[in-house]
């Protein structure tokens, strides 16, 4: 494994903060750039979000460990958000960590609308979305 290969998916990882471009230390990101260059030599293209894995995965885990996946990320975002609001600490980390929660949380929101009743969704989605409308027309 050449250094540069490294560098190279270590910049996939990279972030803006106040207009500076930073990359993470994160230990775990680390170890996940490695095994990208294990697995897929260098990753060239964005992975989007599965529809056929995530379903896989509800049927391999079940509706309640991907329900209460669904809470555990939900969880986890709502917190990192609260530590980044801190004044103290490693704010380039905590930072990276609510971006890292929100991917976490986008992807169980597609499991969640497999869960879930698309349409009662789509209605819910409808009606707060036309009380925005109305709110900020005011």
């Amino acid at each position: 494994m050449k250094k540069e290969q490294i560098l190279e998916v270590l910049e996939k990882w990279s972030y803006e903060l106040n207009g500076q471009k930073l990359i993470s230390w994160n230990p775990y990101d680390i170890a996940d750039a490695i095994l990208a260059i294990k697995d897929s030599d260098l990753i060239t293209e964005p992975m989007q979000i599965n529809d056929d894995l995530l379903t896989l995965a509800i049927k391999t885990f079940g509706n309640d460990a991907q329900t209460e996946m669904i809470i555990e990320e939900c969880t986890e975002l709502a917190l990192a958000l609260m530590k980044l609001k801190r004044l103290r600490g490693d704010m380039e980390l905590k930072y990276h960590n609510v971006i890292d929660e929100i991917a976490d949380v986008t992807i169980m929101m597609r499991q969640a609308a497999k869960l879930f009743p698309q349409s009662r969704i789509q209605d819910r989605i409808d009606f707060k979305m036309r009380r925005l409308e109305v709110r900020l027309k005011r």
